[in-house]
């Protein structure tokens, strides 16, 4: 198939000229393959180079598709100059469907240059455009905004995020949805360490879940609750003992559970399941689980009174929960 693709490609490429009617079919081609195969519509794109030898219509068009054809790879285009020149023509010409398109693409473009205002700008335009009926689209651009200001790559605005996160959850409509907005309304809370209103919100995302408790989401969703200060233990543990026994997340918060309770034996029970299933199979886990138990191993180790080594980062000097919020 990609045989016949790169087939294509070259007989685009040495069919294109100044001839409007064949860049007009270079682009409807283009436009017929930017999803399923990307990479392949952008290169019949760059054959339409110089981009100022088409027409106004042709420029935007060949804009957004570029854009879509980038996205699509995930490679960025920032330095893209041609989808300003697209959100202006589509905006004269009142072409709403493709202005939509041109302001979705114009937010991701901002993400790329790191310019977070922007993004927020080009969403805002976005959503602007949307009827009170649309409630996915709604929904889905709201959720968007609030993730752009937990983004650890931008200015956070937890303040900002948990505000949008709110707007979403008045659009969502499945359980899902709803789950999610709840969890990221509680997350963002926690991060300004407002932890009442961070347990209140992730429970009822974990309530919101329940018909779900196979999905990884709904994993996520139990252990930030059962890993933020003050949570209710009895609360936590049911929740815990919900997730399959296998998953390591659940037995190393339930060592940290245990531990932040003075259940120190049934800490180190639960660390000792942890390690030997994470020795099962070490090249399945991430390095931050890896940490994860090793800190939980040192956190044991020095309640119990035994020697902790430098390498494990405790000093003597240390409280417990010093050692505990390292784990964050």
């Amino acid at each position: 198939m990609r045989n016949i693709l790169y087939i294509i490609i070259l007989v685009v490429a040495l069919c294109a000229c100044n001839n409007s009617t064949q860049k007009e079919r270079i682009l409807d081609m283009a436009e017929s393959m930017a999803v399923e195969h990307p990479d392949s519509a952008q290169t019949i794109l760059e054959t339409l180079y110089p981009y100022s030898k088409l027409t106004q219509q042709q420029r935007a068009r060949c804009g957004i598709l570029l854009a879509t054809a980038k996205l699509q790879q995930n490679k960025a285009f920032a330095s893209d100059s041609l989808l300003d020149n697209s959100v202006s023509y589509f905006k004269q010409n009142c072409d709403s469907i493709e202005l939509f398109k041109a302001y979705q693409l114009k937010a991701y473009q901002s993400m790329w240059r790191g310019q977070q205002d922007s993004m927020s700008y080009y969403l805002q335009q976005s959503i602007n455009m949307i009827g009170e009926g649309n409630k996915t689209q709604l929904y889905s651009l709201y959720m968007k905004l609030a993730d752009i200001y937990c983004e650890p790559s931008a200015d956070k605005d937890y303040n900002k995020a948990i505000q949008y996160a709110r707007k979403a959850l008045t659009y969502a409509e499945a359980a899902q949805q709803k789950a999610y907005a709840l969890h990221q309304i509680g997350a963002c809370y926690g991060f300004i360490n407002e932890n009442d209103s961070a347990l209140v919100y992730i429970a009822r995302a974990i309530d919101s879940s329940q018909q779900n408790k196979g999905e990884s989401n709904y994993t996520t969703y139990v252990l930030n609750y059962a890993n933020t200060p003050g949570v209710n233990y009895e609360k936590a543990k049911s929740y815990l003992t919900e997730l399959p026994e296998n998953s390591l997340g659940r037995l190393i918060t339930l060592g940290f559970l245990n531990l932040n309770n003075r259940h120190i034996g049934i800490a180190k029970y639960f660390y000792d399941k942890a390690d030997s299933l994470y020795s099962s199979a070490p090249d399945k886990y991430s390095i931050n689980t890896y940490n994860s138990l090793r800190i939980l191993n040192a956190c044991v180790k020095y309640t119990l009174g035994e020697e902790v080594s430098v390498s494990e980062g405790i000093s003597r000097n240390d409280s417990i929960s010093q050692v505990i919020s390292r784990k964050e």
